[in-house]
C-alpha cells in the first residue's frame, strides 16, 4: 500500500511537472496548448475533481484526471467528447488511459489520446460495471 501511494505522488509530481513545463496557467483558463476544467458531480453523485490536457507538439493530447469521492474498490472509467455535456455518442468519444480502481476514494488516470486539444470538449468519470454518469467537465465552455 506504501508503495501505491508513493507511486502515487511520484506520478502526479510527473504530472505536474510535464504541465509547468508546457505552461499550464493555474487559472483553469483555456490556453493554446492546453486546457484544464473542473469534474462537476451529475444525477446526486459525490464525485468531483479535475482534469487537464496538454496538446502534444507531435499531435495528440495528454489528459490527466484526478477524481475525488469514488467507492473504494470500485471499477472507474473516464471517456472524451467532442461535446459539451459527457453525452454518448460512439462517433466522437473515446477513452482515456483504461479503467481504474480508486486508491482509497482517490483516483487517478492519465492517457494519450491521438485527437488534438481543440476537438476535446468534456470528459467524464463514469461507473465501469454500467457507464453511469458520475461526473463532467466541459473543458472548452462557450462564451
Amino acid at each position: 500500500m506504501r508503495t501505491r501511494k508513493l507511486h502515487f505522488v511520484l506520478h502526479g509530481i510527473a504530472v505536474l511537472t510535464v504541465l509547468a513545463l508546457a505552461g499550464v496557467s493555474a487559472s483553469g483558463e483555456v490556453e493554446e496548448h492546453h486546457a484544464r476544467g473542473e469534474l462537476v458531480p451529475v444525477e446526486g453523485s459525490s464525485v468531483g475533481g479535475q482534469v487537464n490536457l496538454v496538446q502534444l507538439p507531435q499531435g495528440g493530447t495528454l489528459i490527466s484526471i484526478v477524481a475525488s469521492g469514488l467507492n473504494a474498490g470500485g471499477t472507474y472509467v473516464s471517456l472524451y467528447y467532442s461535446n459539451h455535456d459527457c453525452g454518448f455518442d460512439a462517433l466522437d468519444m473515446g477513452i482515456v488511459g483504461g479503467t481504474y480502481t480508486p486508491d482509497g476514494t482517490v483516483g487517478h488516470v492519465v492517457g494519450r489520446i491521438d485527437d488534438d486539444l481543440d476537438e476535446v470538449n468534456s470528459i467524464s468519470v463514469r461507473n465501469a460495471d454500467d457507464l453511469s454518469l458520475l461526473a463532467c467537465a466541459d473543458v472548452h465552455p462557450a462564451d
